[in-house]
């Protein structure tokens, strides 16, 4: 089996543009004055990690009432094998859990 050895700097150039590209579509999604205006305790950021894990985390660290988050709310198969992040952090989360379709 070949290995491939990737250099330390192109993995941390590669890992700062995902990060901006995220920030981007964050910030598209949820523009800092219309959430200040409509939810004045709202949190927005960015985690390296496993998304149901890292939401958990953040919930319980911020003391959240409420994670709202977005399923496609897939069954059979595709559930099977892609996994549910909703799923985990309703079993998972330290306050209640709404899911909407995005």
């Amino acid at each position: 089996m070949p290995v491939i050895v990737i250099p330390e700097a192109a993995l941390q150039r590669e890992r700062e543009a995902i990060a901006r590209t995220a920030r981007d579509e964050l910030e598209r999604a949820i523009p800092d004055t219309e959430a200040r205006n409509a939810i004045p305790e709202l949190h927005k950021a960015l985690a390296w990690g496993k998304p149901a894990d890292q939401i958990v985390h953040a919930a319980r660290k911020l003391g959240a009432d409420l994670i709202v988050m977005g399923t496609h709310g897939r069954t059979g198969w595709r559930r099977a094998a892609l996994g549910s992040v909703a799923e985990a952090v309703v079993r998972h989360a330290p306050c209640t859990v709404t899911c909407v379709k995005p």
